[in-house]
């Protein structure tokens, strides 16, 4: 069916997790030290590379249906409710500015009139209905000048916490500069990333967990 929405009991999940579980233990248990140790690892590498692009190819059809139906329901409230949170939330702010507006007012009246020394003269404080809505008044913050927050940081460590780093950006600098990586605060990591030529199988044609 078109819109069905498929589940992992739709594509056996469980047996997908058991097919892969010896060969995440003998990924994870291996010592390599000899060339035969190489061997193997390279052996358990292309087992996990089309476990790997087996596993995929098993989903691809749960994560198709239900990113379709995200999507869907995600354009609609996009549509729909978001127009309707946006009014609300803009008309609560101008309802709560208006509230507070109404009682500055009048006490800025009675003020007046006690500066007068007209003590007889009560200005009464509007009365607003009662009703299911309720305003207060609430603080947010805006970055206006990063170079000032940077700044701040370094004298002060609590505002490190607003800092955000970027690591795929910091990764992309260290990539392109290598061992002319230099960048305060941050050290190079060296690591290795192996590339396997497999042939993609489904599940069920005899992909198991012997490496």
């Amino acid at each position: 069916m078109e819109n069905e929405i498929i589940t992992a009991e739709s594509v056996n999940a469980i047996s997908i997790t058991e097919r892969t579980y010896t060969r995440l233990e003998m990924a994870k248990s291996i010592i390599i030290e000899t060339v035969e140790d190489v061997a193997q690892a390279d052996a358990i590498l292309s087992g996990l590379s089309a476990d790997i692009t087996a596993a995929k190819l098993a989903l691809k059809p749960m994560r198709d249906s239900t990113t379709a139906a995200w999507k869907a329901g995600t354009e609609l409230e996009g549509r729909i409710v978001k127009p309707l949170e946006e009014a609300k939330k803009e008309l609560s702010g101008r309802r709560g500015a208006a509230v507070a507006r109404i009682k500055e007012d009048a006490a800025e009246r009675q003020a007046e009139a006690l500066d007068r020394g007209d003590f007889d003269t009560v200005v009464p404080v509007p009365e607003i209905a009662p009703s299911m809505v309720s305003s207060r008044e609430t603080f947010s913050a805006e970055l206006v000048d990063l170079k000032e927050l940077v700044k701040a940081a370094n004298y002060d460590p609590r505002f490190l916490s607003f800092l955000k780093l970027d690591e795929s950006a910091l990764n992309k600098e260290a990539a392109n500069h290598k061992d002319n990586f230099n960048v305060p605060g941050c050290k190079l990591v060296r690591g290795y990333s192996s590339t396997v030529r497999t042939v993609a199988k489904p599940y069920g044609s005899g992909i198991g967990s012997r490496a």
